[in-house]
């Protein structure tokens, strides 16, 4: 099923000969000052981004990337859009209620849940295996732990 960014980006690849350079992004959330939706390069820095927006009005931040239920967390501000950036959510980190987590047990939850559709067999694997910072053995991305379930929500 296509999204209507994609056909529009088949639109202008077909009608008006122009590659896909650039993606509309939504920008929001409590921790950043104001609220956009913007035209941005593929490949721009998110932090001047977030100085495009007035900056943050927090410090201890969540930054996701795609939105608050399918994205991933960033662990900084260095990194750069992607031609799949379509939000970035800043949240304050303070406000966001903490889940106890629990030693993974190695259970067959992460087997049966559709967690294996989304991510490769080595992340889900790996994510039971070490708690992540920077994980350059998978480039896993974002937060992984047990349950499978906060890496679709994290």
């Amino acid at each position: 099923m296509l999204n209507i960014a994609t056909l529009y980006a088949i639109y202008e690849a077909v009608a008006k000969d122009k590659p896909l350079i650039e993606r509309v992004v939504t920008i929001s959330g409590d921790s950043i000052k104001e609220r956009k939706n913007l035209m941005i390069p593929i490949g721009s820095p998110i932090s001047e981004v977030v100085d495009f927006c007035g900056g943050l009005n927090s410090e201890d931040i969540l930054a996701i990337a795609g939105g608050p239920m399918m994205g991933l967390s960033l662990p900084d501000l260095n990194r750069n859009t992607v031609k799949g950036s379509n939000a970035l959510v800043f949240l304050d980190n303070s406000k966001i209620k903490k889940d106890k987590e629990y030693p993974c047990i190695s259970c067959s939850t992460s087997a049966e849940s559709e967690l294996r559709l989304l991510v490769s067999v080595a992340v889900g694997q790996d994510s039971c295996s070490r708690p992540w910072t920077t994980n350059t053995d998978t480039h896993s991305l974002g937060s992984l732990s047990c349950p499978p379930i906060n890496l679709v929500h994290p």
